[in-house]
């Protein structure tokens, strides 16, 4: 017992818990960027339409990164009109950027309109966000996602104004004009 008290003992001890922050606090890998990087219509029936909203994930880190599910929801005029859950099923490499598609049902009724023509003249105050879980890339963070401990999230919002163009209009082939307040910008939780 009598090692307890000397002054190497300590400088042991000290040394060891500073080694340990030093190789855990470089585990701070980079995470996962997030950007709404297109809106477009899909199938619409006499009930409905799709919205598909297309996601661009890029990440700093030099490894490749797995993305999980996703959460999602879509809200119209201040409305909640879809919430939903899905694998994001693909994966961010270093340099490169991956898609997510994440298809939104919604009713007519639900939008304001009563048909795709109605829905290609109206403008919908809109705010879509979404949150991807993704698998870090370095060992001991690997762990905690494992473990059900730490599952770290990218985040986006896009908010504004969705402007679907007419079947005529080939300059946006279907796609919505955003007119976003942040541009759809990323929003990582903290590491």
């Amino acid at each position: 017992m009598r090692w307890l008290f000397t002054t190497s003992a300590w400088r042991a001890v000290f040394g060891a818990a500073a080694l340990a922050l030093v190789v855990l606090g470089g585990c701070a890998s980079a995470g996962v960027d997030l950007r709404v990087a297109n809106v477009s219509l899909g199938a619409a029936t006499d009930v409905g339409v799709t919205i598909i909203f297309s996601l661009e994930a890029t990440t700093e880190s030099s490894d490749q990164i797995p993305l999980r599910d996703v959460k999602y929801s879509l809200n119209i005029n201040g409305a909640r009109v879809f919430s939903g859950v899905r694998s994001a099923e693909a994966a961010v490499s270093p340099r490169e950027s991956s898609t997510i598609r994440l298809p939104v049902a919604a009713t007519w009724k639900a939008l304001g309109v009563p048909d795709r023509e109605a829905l290609e003249a109206a403008r919908l105050k809109h705010r879509f966000e979404a949150a991807v879980q993704f698998v870090p890339p370095d060992i001991f963070r690997k762990a905690l996602f494992t473990t059900g401990l730490r599952k770290p999230v990218a985040r986006v919002v896009d908010e504004g104004t969705l402007v679907f163009a007419p079947p005529g209009d080939t300059s946006a082939a279907h796609s919505a004009r955003r007119n976003a307040g942040d541009g759809g910008a990323s929003q990582p939780d903290s590491p």
